[in-house]
């Protein structure tokens, strides 16, 4: 099996603030070993390299990753249950339990689960360590595995015609046994693979077994002589299995191919399990006021809340770094709602991870919401508000002037008084709702940068109006490739589209562009406002099958297209005129086409 994803799940009460995860720092794929004759817990990472994790310890037995990557160990002559952060931090989780538990499980809820080996019974502690009989009846109890749909498997015995067989049990979420295989001979070990399949290891007969989700049974490998035990799938979907007399670990591809991984001589290992491929931290509904960075530094980590407006992050006062540092890479924020309303002068997360993504999210009140600064960073279906009346930025992504290659999606999101900010680099800007950007001196979109020609950017399906202000215009593009289709672009005080600096292979076509010009002071006073306003110096651009009008009263818009063959900024750098320009198949409703601007 695929590690399963591992959950991290925070309790709170109402809306008082409650305690933020540590900073997760996890190697997922090592794998763990309780060694009974040493006493210690053993880690071998990929290459087979092996230190000792924890020891100490009095007769450890089976172990469990909860869904934050830490995990349990039952020391079974002490009768007590510990749990390790990544770390190595030991603390007691459960006392008393009794010299009997054998193989432990985590379920989806982040319940830990026991098998007692004498009382033939399964005991469920919940995540704050209370302790309940949750099945009972399943014989000399041993290893435990849960399937994808919450089912509890029980490597067990059960008696037949005056002996005991090996029995694998089923047990449902709500507690109901059933016999899911059985004459077996020593069952030791479960793990389940990514198509629902169950291993187990066959102690008695040296073979380990497969079983469909139907339990049809098929033999896996079969000369496996020295007693396997543990059982456990990396990520890759290779198993692995111990075999308790030699201390050998080894590895069989999924067509059956073996190898040996590692060997243990002189140990007595009957459990193993595999750090988790993936992450969670779930944060339920509640509010938590952040007061340092929640950092992110492992990768694959899934941050998950409640759902927008449920699971609230509220800056603390006084503190202006970043509330969420994404440093890993392929993380996946979602369901949260961030607010820097103490201080909207800082940023609110920052994505540093490669392929690290933010989706179904909120964002209030911020200076920067994301600050995206590695290839492969997403931002989907996210909402951004801003009521403090300062210059902002939904997303704000500066790649430098050299890079063309690493990418950005920016796909459905709706911001309300937000501007985006965008150079290097390929960007994707595609369905988002725009309204509002309190930019004095620029677009609401912003995408290159007029002294470079390394932006890439595909803008297409988004609607960008209101811009609040008389020098505040729709897109505003320069120093890249740009192809720009199918937005709605309307109410700016400049340009719907601008077009500047250092931009080449423009295409504008199929937008609809109208009311520009309408935050102008004085309307009475002559002023150039156009749907398309393309500045000096760009070389090649195709304008076509464009709409635009202006069905304002009165009337400010005064061209579709105005095309400025020089720079008219005293002291700015002039590219020279706008080259290679095809007009062809747009609708000015009424209004001036095209005007020229020469020195």
């Amino acid at each position: 099996m695929k590690n399963r994803t591992i959950v991290l799940l925070l309790v709170t009460i109402a809306t008082v603030a409650f305690c933020l995860p540590r900073t997760v720092s996890a190697s997922a794929g090592d794998l763990y070993l309780s060694d009974d004759r040493s006493n210690s817990i053993i880690k071998l990472a990929p290459n087979g390299t092996q230190i000792t994790f924890a020891a100490g310890l009095a007769g450890p037995g089976g172990l469990a990753f909860d869904r934050a990557g830490d995990f349990f160990e039952v020391d079974q002559q002490s009768g007590t249950i510990f749990k390790f952060l990544l770390d190595g931090t030991k603390s007691t989780f459960a006392s008393g339990t009794g010299t009997n538990l054998t193989g432990l499980a985590v379920d989806a809820a982040n319940n830990l689960y026991a098998a007692d080996v004498v009382a033939g019974s399964i005991y469920r502690f919940t995540p704050n360590g209370i302790k309940s009989v949750f099945a009972a009846g399943v014989g000399q109890a041993f290893a435990l595995a849960f399937d994808g749909s919450g089912n509890l498997f029980v490597a067990g015995s059960a008696p037949n015609k005056k002996k005991v067989v090996g029995t694998i049990f089923k047990i449902t979420p709500a507690g109901v046994v059933s016999t899911f295989a059985s004459r077996l001979n020593s069952p030791r070990g479960l793990a389940f693979d990514g198509a629902g399949n169950l291993f187990v290891s066959d102690e008695g007969s040296g073979r380990i077994l497969k079983f469909s989700p139907s339990a049809s049974e098929t033999v896996f490998y079969s000369q496996l002589n020295y007693y396997p035990t543990g059982l456990a799938f990396d990520a890759a979907g290779n198993l692995f299995a111990v075999e308790i007399t030699t201390g050998v670990i080894s590895k069989f591809t999924p067509t059956g191919v073996r190898s040996n991984f590692a060997a243990l001589p002189g140990s007595t290992v009957e459990f193993i399990a595999f750090e988790p491929a993936v992450l969670q931290l779930i944060y339920p509904a509640g509010t938590t006021i952040v007061t340092s960075p929640i950092n992110i530094s492992s990768p694959i980590t899934q941050v998950q809340g409640a759902g927008i407006g449920k699971t609230i992050f509220v800056r603390g006062t006084g503190f202006t770094l970043p509330m969420f540092n994404i440093i890993a890479p392929n993380c996946t924020v979602s369901g949260i709602t961030v607010d820097s309303g103490s201080n909207p002068s800082a940023q609110a997360l920052v994505l540093t991870g490669s392929g690290s993504c933010v989706t179904g999210a909120e964002f209030k009140n911020f200076y920067i919401a994301i600050e995206s600064r590695a290839a492969g960073n997403n931002v989907s279906s996210c909402t951004f508000t801003n009521s403090s009346g300062l210059l902002n930025f939904a997303v704000h992504r500066d790649m430098g002037l050299t890079d063309t290659s690493s990418t950005v999606t920016i796909d459905s999101n709706t911001s309300i008084g937000a501007c985006w900010y965008f150079t290097g680099g390929v960007v994707y800007f595609t369905k988002n709702q725009i309204s509002g950007a309190p930019n004095p001196s620029g677009g609401q979109v912003d995408i290159g940068n007029a002294f470079s020609s390394n932006t890439i950017a595909t803008i297409t399906g988004n609607s960008v109006h209101d811009g609040g202000l008389p020098k505040t215009g729709g897109f505003e593009l320069g120093g890249g490739t740009f192809t720009v289709t199918s937005n709605s672009v309307y109410n700016h005080g400049l340009s719907g589209i601008g077009v500047g600096h250092n931009a080449s292979n423009v295409n504008i076509s199929n937008n609809t562009i109208y009311n520009s010009g309408q935050y102008l002071t004085d309307t009475n006073v002559p002023q150039n406002r156009s749907g398309v306003y393309v500045l000096g110096g760009v070389q090649g651009i195709n304008i076509s099958y464009n709409n635009f009008f202006d069905n304002q009263t009165p009337h400010t818009q005064t061209y579709g297209i105005i095309l400025c063959h020089y720079v008219p900024i005293t002291g700015y750098l002039n590219r020279g005129p706008t080259s290679n320009i095809t007009i062809t198949g747009n609708n000015y409703n009424g209004l001036p086409d095209v005007l020229n601007l020469t020195p």
